[in-house]
C-alpha cells in the first residue's frame, strides 16, 4: 500500500509539472486534466492517514518517509488548494490529539457542530464581503478564480437557504435554484446555468434543510464517537486527523452525491479498520479466516 501510494503521488506530481500530458491523453478531452487531479490529491490526503498510522504504530519509518515525501510532492505540485488545507488542518490535530486526545475530540466535536448548523451564515458573510476578500487576494498575489466563483455562488445559494431553511428545495436542486436579476448583475464567474454549492454543507441547507443537515451532523458525530471508542490509542489521532481533513474537504469541494468522494472516505476507514488489527501469524491465518 506504501509503494502503491508513492507511485500514484509521483504520478500525478510528474505530469501536473510536465503539463498534463497523460492524464488529458486518458481523459480524452472529456475534463480539464486539472480537475481530476485536483481531486486525486484530495484523495489522496484522506489515504494517507491510516498507512501513516499503520507505518508508524510498527515503527517503518522508512515507510513513514516514504507517505510523507510523496504526500509532500504531488500536494506541492497538483492543482488543489483544498488538498494542501485538508493536510495542513489534518496535520494540526494529529498534533493536538498527541498532546491531549480528549481536548482534540472535544474540539472536533463542537467544531463539527458549529459549522454544520452555521455554515449558510458563515458563507453568507463571507460572500457579502467577496469585494475586500478579492481585494487582498489581488494584494498579497494569492488570487485564485475558483475562490472567487465559490464566494459568488455562496452568496445566491445561502440567500435561497434562508428562504426555505427547514425543508430546502429539494435533493439534487442545487444547479436550478433561482438566481435573480439583481444579484446577477453583481457576479463576474457566476452565471444563470447554476452549478454545485461547492460546499456539502451547504448543499444539505439548501437541498434537504435543517432535516438533512442533522442528519448528517448525527453520522459525523457517530464516526468521532467510533474513532475515540474503537480505536487504539495510537491509532486515535490519526482517525481525528483523517475525520478534520476530510471536514475541510466538505467544506470546498465535492457534491453530496459525489460516488468517488464517498469511495475515498469508505476506503480511508476500510484502511482503519484493516491497519488497526494485530499482525496474524501465517499459522492463525486460517482460523481467522473460518
Amino acid at each position: 500500500m506504501e509503494i502503491a501510494f508513492a507511485l500514484g503521488a509521483v504520478m500525478i506530481a510528474l505530469d501536473a509539472w510536465t503539463g498534463y500530458h497523460l492524464q488529458a491523453l486518458l481523459a480524452a478531452g472529456k475534463d480539464t486534466p486539472a480537475t481530476k487531479y485536483s481531486r486525486g490529491a484530495d484523495y489522496l490526503v484522506l489515504i494517507a492517514w491510516p498507512l501513516l498510522a499503520r507505518a508508524s504504530s510498527r515503527r517503518e519509518w522508512l515507510g513513514v518517509l516514504l507517505l510523507s515525501v510523496s504526500a509532500i510532492c504531488v500536494l506541492a505540485l497538483a492543482p488543489s488548494a483544498t488538498g494542501r488545507l485538508a493536510a495542513l488542518v489534518g496535520a494540526a490535530v494529529l498534533g493536538a490529539s498527541f498532546l491531549s486526545r480528549r481536548i482534540a475530540s472535544s474540539c472536533l466535536v463542537a467544531g463539527t457542530a458549529v459549522l454544520a448548523v452555521f455554515t449558510p451564515l458563515l458563507l453568507r458573510a463571507l460572500a457579502e464581503n467577496r469585494s475586500l476578500i478579492a481585494t487582498h487576494l489581488l494584494l498579497t498575489s494569492h488570487l485564485h478564480v475558483s475562490g472567487l466563483h465559490r464566494l459568488e455562488i455562496w452568496d445566491y445559494m445561502s440567500a435561497r437557504v434562508l428562504e426555505r431553511p427547514i425543508l430546502g428545495w429539494g435533493l439534487w436542486s442545487s444547479k436550478f435554484v433561482p438566481i435573480r436579476p439583481d444579484e446577477l448583475s453583481q457576479y463576474v464567474y457566476a452565471d444563470a446555468h447554476g452549478i454545485y454549492p461547492h460546499n456539502q454543507w451547504l448543499q444539505l441547507w439548501l437541498e434537504t434543510g435543517a432535516i438533512g443537515v442533522a442528519l448528517a451532523l448525527t453520522l459525523a458525530l457517530v464516526a468521532l464517537a467510533r474513532i475515540r471508542k474503537s480505536f487504539t490509542p495510537h491509532f486515535q489521532p490519526f482517525g481525528y486527523a483523517a475525520f478534520a481533513s476530510a471536514l475541510t474537504v466538505s467544506l470546498a469541494n465535492f457534491e453530496i452525491t459525489t460516488d468517488s468522494w464517498w469511495a475515498a472516505l469508505v476506503a480511508s476507514a476500510y484502511l482503519f479498520a484493516v491497519l488497526a488489527l494485530p499482525p496474524v501469524h501465517p499459522s492463525q491465518a486460517g482460523r481467522c479466516l473460518a
